[in-house]
């Protein structure tokens, strides 16, 4: 974490500010938030986030390998949509 992006954000965060969070992700969701959403956002180092994108990568490219029966296994069935 960059502690200094931190220390900026503690020292501007006001409940306002946070309610109008709120609104923003219902408006573009359009979904209210059922839990808390965090106050503390984390500020990673771009070669951190470059670690992090990269390995999220090499995961979706695993999913995209598996077999579609193997990937139909992991949705229960009442969630499967007809084919």
């Amino acid at each position: 974490m960059i502690s200094k992006y931190r220390k900026q954000f503690n020292r501007e965060f006001s409940q306002e500010k946070y309610n109008r969070f709120k609104e923003i992700l219902k408006e573009k969701s359009g979904f209210e938030p059922a839990f808390r959403i965090s106050e503390s956002p984390l500020f990673l180092s771009k070669n951190f986030e470059n670690k992090l994108l990269d390995a999220s990568e090499s995961i979706i490219d695993q999913i995209k390998a598996l077999p579609v029966e193997t990937l139909q296994k992991a949705i229960p069935n009442n969630l499967q949509g007809s084919q």
